[in-house]
């Protein structure tokens, strides 16, 4: 002992240099920082690897709903070899329901979300595959031996298919029962898969967005016509709009980056198949919003507001005749533009009794 305390009074730098080390190997054990020390449910294997590179389709079948959803990797996106992300592939979606089948594109943020939702599901806490557990999990089977639990088939890159039974899934907690192939065991994991495959909802992986993917710098004209009138903005450059119709003036840049902002960002929460009969009509209109995306000619996209069926939600119906509901907060500066819109010192006084 008095050797060490000899040592640390001729070397106090080294000493220090020692103390300081341990602290930070104290530090990363707690820490870990990097994620290579994790134990538990954390730090365990995912059940399955799961991403847009590793997989080509996904098929989710669900007896119960009687219903095949599918999803079929399409083209390549391009993208940035600066930026350093994982390779993104459009999505085609098709889904089977009472014998029709129709096909659409994919929504490609919940098709990321249930590969992500696979991958976070770990082999930690398991039971065995006996009758009494596979009952306890509702992974029964019918009179001709069919499973009658949800279903996930994931077609990889190597030609292989890959299963995953879903069982009961907790409705207010994200655990599920979850089997993997044929295998021994039954997974209880912490991550709801029935929920991020779609739940039962047949529509669940169609692509939501009203607009393309477009820039906001790219949209040059936007014009509306209701009830007759004609409204005309246009960019002059820059961020700097006017309007055009019914009457020339500036236009309020922030109140238009808003306006283009939350239009160019609609998704549908529904996809009505008519009209409801309640619509106010009176707020139907017609948009055009011209855009000109990079090194290629001027493209416009016409859609017609049916109505609105409350303060924020409204019908749209698209060129192709699909309908849309969507909520829009900003999409009332289009119904009284010259008193949203217009820079303050353009617009006309206002009338007092």
């Amino acid at each position: 002992m008095k050797g060490i305390i000899a040592t640390i009074r001729k070397n106090p730098g080294l000493s220090l240099l020692g103390a300081n080390a341990s602290l930070l190997i104290l530090w990363l054990v707690i820490q870990d920082p990097l994620g290579v020390i994790k134990t538990g449910y954390a730090g365990a294997r995912p059940i399955m690897r799961a991403s847009e590179s590793l997989v080509t389709s996904v098929e989710v079948e669900d007896p119960q709903k009687r219903s095949l959803l599918k999803l079929t990797r399409k083209e390549l996106i391009p993208l940035d070899p600066k930026e350093k992300k994982e390779p993104q592939y459009n999505w085609e979606f098709t889904r089977t329901v009472g014998g029709k089948t129709e096909t659409f594109m994919a929504d490609r943020d919940r098709v990321r979300d249930l590969f992500a939702s696979i991958e976070k599901a770990k082999r930690y806490y398991s039971i065995a595959r006996t009758p009494d557990n596979e009952r306890a999990a509702e992974m029964l089977t019918d009179n001709e031996g069919r499973l009658t639990c949800m279903q996930i088939r994931l077609g990889l890159e190597n030609g292989k298919t890959a299963r995953l039974y879903v069982g009961k899934s907790s409705l207010r907690g994200n655990d599920s029962y979850i089997r993997v192939d044929d295998e021994n065991d039954i997974y209880i994991v912490e991550e709801n898969l029935r929920t991020t495959s779609g739940g039962g909802d047949v529509d669940f992986f169609r692509n939501r967005r009203v607009f393309p993917e477009i820039a906001k710098d790219s949209v040059f004209e936007v014009k509306t016509i209701a009830a007759g009138k004609q409204m005309l903005l246009k960019r002059s450059g820059g961020t700097i709009w006017q309007m055009m119709a019914p009457v020339a003036a500036a236009i309020n840049t922030s109140e238009m980056n808003l306006l283009l902002n939350d239009v160019l960002d609609w998704k549908a929460i529904a996809f009505p198949l008519q009209p409801a009969a309640d619509l106010d009509r009176k707020k139907a209109m017609t948009l055009e919003v011209t855009y000109k995306p990079n090194t290629v000619e001027e493209k416009v996209l016409r859609f017609e507001i049916l109505g609105q069926k409350d303060y924020s939600s409204y019908v749209v119906r698209d060129e192709k005749g699909t309908l849309y509901e969507i909520t829009s907060v900003y999409l009332s500066h289009l119904y009284e533009p010259q008193e949203r819109l217009i820079e303050r010192e353009h617009r006309a006084p206002e009338r007092r009794p």
